[in-house]
């Protein structure tokens, strides 16, 4: 299976993409952008719905 080794932008973790996801169909489509991992993701998720229902 191939895969890429990238670099989160927040937390700064090493994070490996592996071919057939969505993380990297993006990766593919644009290498130079920098990008989240999951965890990260799905905090600022959960954050800013918190903040939309007060």
């Amino acid at each position: 299976m191939i895969f890429y080794e990238i670099e989160c932008l927040t937390c700064k973790q090493r994070v490996r993409i592996e071919e057939g996801t969505k993380l990297y169909k993006q990766y593919k489509e644009n290498p130079n952008e920098r990008r989240m991992c999951q965890d990260c993701v799905e905090k600022i998720e959960r954050d800013a719905k918190k903040q939309l229902m007060g």
